[in-house]
């Protein structure tokens, strides 16, 4: 049986239509903090978690807490992106919205968000911090897709979490302007199968 948490209702949504889709029948779902939630019962054998544990408040205690979940000799494996600057498919758009209008910039590069991981050797020391042997993360890249053409991949992007926070108080005429220079930074990037950009995240995979 596996059990999929996430704090967004949408997403679930989402996923349980899916599995009802493929007809999985041991599937279930819960709205919940993943870092903190109890499940009855626990002892998963496996955690797996795709794009989401950068965005834990406390990392350490939220790891804690999964590895109390877990089953003897359970394993975890997670992806979390690398740095900013090893992306092209955030840098690349990013820097041509930057003409326009300012990114937001944070103090600090580990605080909660997409980037939080960025340091491979953060994340073994957090992992080993919370109880967990032989954390390792190995570097794996590849050509995202981002959409049909520039024009779509530009919106998705807007869309995102850090695209919502540069726009939030945009004049109309600096989003319009940002969103060209973003299609248009992304046109070279469009194929006969879409806009493939790189990407670069860290596979991170540890024991019980």
């Amino acid at each position: 049986a596996a059990h999929g948490v996430d704090l967004s209702p949408a997403m679930l949504a989402v996923a349980a239509s899916r599995a009802a889709d493929e007809g999985l029948g041991n599937v279930t779902f819960e709205a919940a903090d993943a870092g903190t939630f109890q499940p009855d019962p626990a002892g998963f054998d496996v955690v797996v978690s795709r794009f989401g544990v950068m965005f834990f408040d406390e990392p350490t205690a939220a790891f804690t807490h999964i590895r109390s979940l877990m089953a003897p000799g359970g394993r975890l494996a997670f992806v979390c992106w690398q740095d900013l600057f090893a992306n092209d498919w955030m840098i690349v758009p990013g820097a041509a919205v930057a003409e326009v209008l300012p990114l937001p910039v944070g103090g600090d590069p580990t605080a909660p968000g997409a980037f939080a991981f960025a340091d491979a050797d953060r994340i073994t020391g957090i992992l080993t911090a919370a109880g967990f042997t032989d954390p390792s993360a190995a570097s794996a890249t590849a050509e995202l897709w981002m959409g049909d053409n520039a024009a779509e991949a530009a919106h998705f992007l807007r869309t995102t979490g850090l695209g919502r926070a540069v726009f939030a108080d945009a004049p109309p005429d600096l989003e319009e302007a940002a969103v060209a220079r973003a299609t248009a930074a992304l046109g070279p990037y469009e194929s006969p199968s879409g806009v493939l950009i790189g990407g670069a995240a860290w596979l991170v995979t540890a024991s019980v």
